[in-house]
């Protein structure tokens, strides 16, 4: 009778959920162990005999930023340099602001999202490109002046990770990584900045402004995340000039270190998906 209600409570017993990997902690950017896939090609780089240099794309369409009236009485001017994503067929898909002058920023970026440009071809093929373009607002009578850097003045990221912007974010040199039941918190450490990123774990949406992760017209991402097992997979939605964008990233452990991967589908059927994966060892 024993060995019946035994086995009774074995068929009937609620099953245990998964105990979740803990990402806690301190963690530092190995370098050298980052690897990207299917990034877009930038215009002016240096080119190998394999691959010639990617030549500036005609502009097809160009739309002149309007000169704010504020700026104009205040005699600011300068230059903007922005750094955009022309996608495949020649549409600015994505800015973001390196050299800024704040009073022009806006006008810049809303001046660059609507140009046009003949798409890129390699080898016959529609590319995506990365290519700076520099907006010169001048105030008659006044010399020309240079722009500052953007701020928060964010720093340049380790030799091997990732370009930083584009909706991908700045790949700090060291995280932290604070966690319980009902979500975890992810702080970027950058030199005299800091961005924390917040996941939910009760599939609701988190917003998070980040304006050091580049892409979005008013810095707010929406992660909406979701455990796989032991990888803690989320999807990030912002909008950028061109509109509602989208990307995953995936976290987890591996052995002794910590893997954290964003991706997104590639550019064309049968093409190479665009995936960067960051690895960080525990700060010991």
């Amino acid at each position: 009778m024993a060995t019946l209600a035994l086995l009774i409570s074995v068929l009937f017993m609620t099953p245990q959920a998964a105990a979740r990997p803990d990402f806690s902690g301190q963690w530092v950017l190995d370098p050298a162990k980052t690897s990207t896939t299917g990034a877009p090609m930038r215009v002016g780089g240096p080119g190998t005999p394999e691959q010639p240099a990617v030549q500036p794309p005609r502009k097809t369409k160009d739309v002149p930023p309007v000169y704010p009236v504020e700026a104009q009485r205040a005699k600011i001017g300068g230059m903007v340099i922005l750094e955009a994503v022309i996608d495949r067929q020649g549409k600015v898909k994505d800015l973001r602001v390196l050299q800024s002058v704040p009073e022009l920023d806006n006008a810049a970026i809303k001046a660059v999202s609507q140009w046009e440009y003949s798409p890129t071809l390699i080898a016959g093929v529609p590319v995506e490109i990365i290519m700076t373009v520099t907006l010169t607002f001048s105030v008659p009578g006044q010399p020309p002046q240079t722009g500052a850097a953007a701020a928060p003045a964010w720093p340049t990221q380790p030799a091997g990770a990732a370009r930083p912007g584009m909706g991908r974010g700045f790949v700090s040199s060291e995280i932290e990584i604070k966690q319980d039941d009902r979500e975890l918190t992810l702080v970027r450490k950058f030199a005299g900045a800091t961005e924390e990123v917040r996941y939910r774990f009760d599939g609701s949406a988190s917003r998070n402004r980040l304006p050091g992760t580049g892409g979005a017209v008013d810095s707010t991402y929406v992660y909406v995340s979701r455990w796989e097992k032991d990888k803690l997979v989320s999807t990030i939605s912002w909008t950028g000039p061109q509109g509602p964008r989208e990307r995953t990233e995936t976290m987890w452990i591996e052995g002794d270190v910590l893997k954290i991967q964003t991706s997104r589908p590639p550019l064309s059927p049968g093409g190479e998906p665009f995936a960067t994966t960051n690895v960080f060892n525990r700060k010991r």
